[in-house]
């Protein structure tokens, strides 16, 4: 053995004076160094919030808390919308799906797929029609609401010409006959 591997171990108090107790470890100032963060971000988000919100910085937890429960209720509508199961499949669903049940037959048979030549036809006729019905629908949709709109401000206008039970009629009698009465008391 080697002098160095019998020398006696220093003494405990040795030891303890080259790291002493209350000088701040790594621990110590990762904690403080979280704590610095912390209060950074927390004065960021108020002065966001003051700015965004128009919150003093009383009020910009609790506005924060409330921003933070709309964003997880809108996270939440949006996953249970994406995995809340579809409608009825719609003719373009059944196109695609007899193209593609075509398809893997012909492949199964061992025919090249040069063999579908019209595979692509019938997808872009599903893509088409799909397109097509839904804009059909908006415009059908849009045509509806106008014609209600011009409907009621035509009414509003000139319902009392011919509905004789109109609001307008009545209050148009209304001043009639006050205007008659206030003539035979003079």
């Amino acid at each position: 053995m080697t002098p160095q591997q019998n020398a006696p171990s220093p003494p405990r108090a040795t030891i303890d004076t080259l790291a002493p107790r209350g000088a701040p470890g790594g621990a110590d100032q990762l904690l403080a160094d979280a704590r610095v963060a912390a209060l950074l971000a927390r004065e960021a988000r108020d002065r966001a919030l003051a700015r965004l919100l128009g919150v003093s910085k009383d009020q910009a937890a609790l506005a924060g808390l409330i921003v933070l429960m709309l964003a997880g209720q809108a996270a939440y509508s949006a996953g249970k919308r994406a995995f809340a199961p579809g409608g009825p499949p719609t003719p373009a669903d059944g196109m695609l799906a007899a193209a593609t049940a075509r398809e893997l037959l012909l492949r199964t048979a061992g025919l090249p797929a040069e063999g579908t030549p019209l595979l692509g036809t019938l997808l872009v006729a599903a893509v088409a029609y799909t397109t097509a019905r839904r804009t059909a629908a908006r415009s059908r949709r849009a045509i509806r609401a106008s014609s209600s709109r011009a409907n009621a401000q035509f009414h509003h206008r000139y319902g009392y010409l011919i509905d004789p039970g109109h609001w307008r009629e009545h209050r148009a009698m209304r001043r009639l006959a006050a205007a008659a009465t206030a003539i035979s008391e003079r």
